[in-house]
This record gives C-alpha cells, structure tokens and sequence, in this order.
C-alpha cells in the first residue's frame, strides 16, 4: 500500500469511530476540525475560500461528515497542522 491508501484507510476507521463516539455520547461531539476553526476565530466562508472548497461542504465536514484526504490535506495546511489534530472528535462532550 502506498501512503495515500494508508491516508485514507485510517479516515475510513477514524470516521467509524466517530460515528461510534456520537451515537454511543448521547450528546452533541464536537469536531476536531470545530474546534480548530472556533481557536482560530475564523469564518468557515473564509477558511472555505482558501482552501477551495464550498462553504456548505466544508460545513458538512465540520459536522463530521466524511472528508476527501486532499481537502484535509489543503486543511492542515491551512491551519500549520498535523492532519490528526482535524479528523475526529474532540473530548468535549456537550450533553
């Protein structure tokens, strides 16, 4: 396997665990990438624009809904950041 296939194998089982984390919390789970964004102070219409993406798609992936690995890579660009620190949930759990 090349490394773009190990990419998007390990999106695929962090995207199942968080699907997990969600149904299993009972409550609202906030996104790595949500918290990322709020920390920033920034605007999804902003980030969007930069990164090259809809603001309604990104929106959709900052719900947590599954994210192509080229946008998470142009995101840990975007942010500085190790693509771990944007894909899954955060440890914060809003009840």
């Amino acid at each position: 396997m090349n490394n773009m296939e190990n990419s998007v194998d390990k999106v695929k089982s962090i995207q199942y665990n968080m699907a997990e984390i969600q149904i299993n919390s009972g409550g609202k789970v906030k996104t790595k990438l949500e918290v990322k964004i709020a920390q920033n102070g920034m605007k999804q219409r902003f980030i969007s624009g930069k990164i090259g993406v809809h603001e309604s798609t990104l929106s959709r992936y900052v719900a947590g809904m599954r994210m192509p690995p080229e946008v998470l890579m142009r995101l840990s660009t975007f942010f500085d950041c190790d693509p771990e620190e944007l894909i899954g949930y955060a440890e914060e759990v809003i009840g």
